[in-house]
């Protein structure tokens, strides 16, 4: 199973994490991952400890989502 990273953008639309600093609009585009956990290091800081761990900047309001 596949997850990706997405969230809602300030236009409105959904947004999905692509990688390299980049959010787009479009699907195709987005990173997958080959787990939840590889997902969620991308996007958290001290992504060991789920308990204490926050999202990095970008990725306020961001989730996690599966195939």
């Amino acid at each position: 199973m596949a997850y990706y990273v997405k969230k809602q953008g300030l236009s409105g639309k959904v947004v999905y994490w692509t990688g390299t600093n980049v959010w787009s609009d479009d699907i195709s585009k987005k990173k997958t991952f080959n787990s939840e956990n590889d997902a969620l290091t991308e996007t958290t800081v001290d992504a060991s400890n789920r308990a204490t761990s926050r999202k990095k900047g970008g990725f306020t309001g961001s989730e996690v989502v599966s195939e």
